[in-house]
């Protein structure tokens, strides 16, 4: 544990909160773990994932709009009690040399900061890289600014369909945009960021390209168990496909 102090705070779509902390020695962590945050007298929590900006004395964080009001409050140079990293990472090794593919849904965009940016460091390690966002409402895209830049290291679709859907459901065009780019699971991998809802329904259409589960990466956003990165088969069983012959 190490005792870190507020530098800045910015207010982001969807009720989030944006929080730097600085300290004297570096941060390291894997990307797509978590920190907890802390203060005397006041509830420790989770936090959402961490980015790390150029500096490495610096330490970016996604409070959601639920966070404890001791964080929202901070102000000045505050201190903050941080501890971690915890849970597992993104599966880096495994994605060397190959295709990416990163589909995320409303405020669970904030998984992929982390990932994001480190694919943008380390971009000659990659193939093609694929980011798919849906949000319902274009003025609560997270990470606006950051499009522009991530948009020089990869392909990014936004989704906002005209017409409102149920929480976790894609717009049709989503399956057309999906046989547009023809997945093969010989040489991609999936990452998906969303609620249980989304990650159901998509993945049938991923595995009518015959991925399995080793290939599709989760991120759970409940924090349970040892995560948050997960195997897509190690939190729900694999779709069950009927072949008509």
């Amino acid at each position: 544990m190490k005792e870190c102090y507020l530098v800045e705070k910015r207010k982001k779509a969807a009720g989030f909160t944006q929080i730097f902390l600085k300290d004297e020695s570096s941060f390291k962590f894997v990307p797509g773990q978590f920190f907890t945050l802390s203060r005397p007298g006041q509830k420790q929590t989770k936090s959402l994932p961490a980015t790390s900006p150029p500096d490495k004395y610096l330490i970016e964080f996604l409070l959601p709009k639920n966070t404890p009001s001791w964080l929202y409050n901070l102000k000045g140079e505050d201190g903050v009690f941080l501890e971690g990293p915890f849970g597992n990472g993104w599966p880096f090794l495994q994605m060397e040399k190959k295709n990416l593919l990163l589909m995320a849904e409303e405020e669970e965009m904030a998984g992929f900061a982390s990932l994001i940016e480190y694919i943008v460091q380390k971009r000659k390690r990659f193939k093609k890289v694929t980011l798919i966002y849906k949000s319902s409402n274009p003025d609560l895209i997270f990470f606006k600014e950051r499009f522009r830049r991530w948009q020089q290291h990869m392909t990014i679709y936004q989704i906002s369909p005209s017409t409102k859907t149920k929480v976790g459901q894609w717009p049709r065009s989503f399956s057309l945009l999906l046989d547009q780019l023809q997945p093969n699971p010989e040489n991609y991998l999936i990452f998906l960021a969303g609620n249980p809802l989304f990650y159901k329904k998509i993945i049938l259409d991923f595995f009518s390209y015959g991925f399995d589960i080793q290939d599709i990466s989760i991120y759970d956003f409940s924090f349970k168990d040892d995560g948050p990165v997960f195997q897509y088969g190690e939190k729900y069983s694999p779709p069950k496909i009927i072949k008509i012959v």
